[in-house]
């Protein structure tokens, strides 16, 4: 009898972590299984990528009005500062934008568009970050997935080096 109550006491802790985990994770796309094996960008080269992207469209995410920048920190391991503007605080002509500073980690040097990506507010661990297609001056497009359980969380986005980008480019 008590290992039943063991046993239950144990799923009830575990649905409230998913239910608490899925709450911090709306932005996200939710999906049941693993992440996919995403193809990453062959021939990556670092520097050219780093520096400041805009977010043009995203996948997966409610937001999109942001800026991601990258820096080199050592051989394998990088920053990602995402900068948002809030739509209602701008619309009050105030000068405000929120940041959240990643860390990624780059498991293979042979592979370096593939990634680990950890975020401080994630409390459920790190992701992968793939950056799929570049051509370094003009368009990214990148992809995050985490494995939760028996769930998986993704999102995916395009970035300009600039804050608007060509809609024929975005259409390939």
């Amino acid at each position: 009898f008590n290992t039943c109550i063991e046993r239950l006491a144990t799923m009830q802790v575990a649905i409230l972590v998913l239910v608490a985990v899925a709450g911090s994770v709306t932005s996200h796309s939710i999906d049941m299984g693993s992440c996919p094996r995403i193809p990453p960008q062959p021939d990556f080269d670092l520097q050219r990528f780093m520096g400041t992207w805009y977010v043009i469209e995203v996948f997966g995410r409610q937001s999109k009005c942001f800026t991601l920048t990258f820096n080199q920190v050592t051989d394998q391991t990088l920053t990602v500062t995402e900068a948002k503007e809030f739509y209602l605080i701008d619309k009050l002509n105030m000068d405000y934008a929120h940041t959240n500073t990643g860390t990624l980690t780059i498991e293979d040097p042979a592979i370096s568009a593939r990634m680990r990506v950890r975020w401080p507010d994630n409390i459920a661990g790190s992701a992968t970050f793939t950056i799929m297609d570049t051509d370094y001056d003009n368009y990214a497009i990148f992809a995050e997935c985490q494995k939760l359980f028996l769930i998986s969380r993704s999102n995916a986005a395009i970035l300009s080096r600039n804050s608007t980008l060509d809609p024929a480019v975005i259409e390939q």
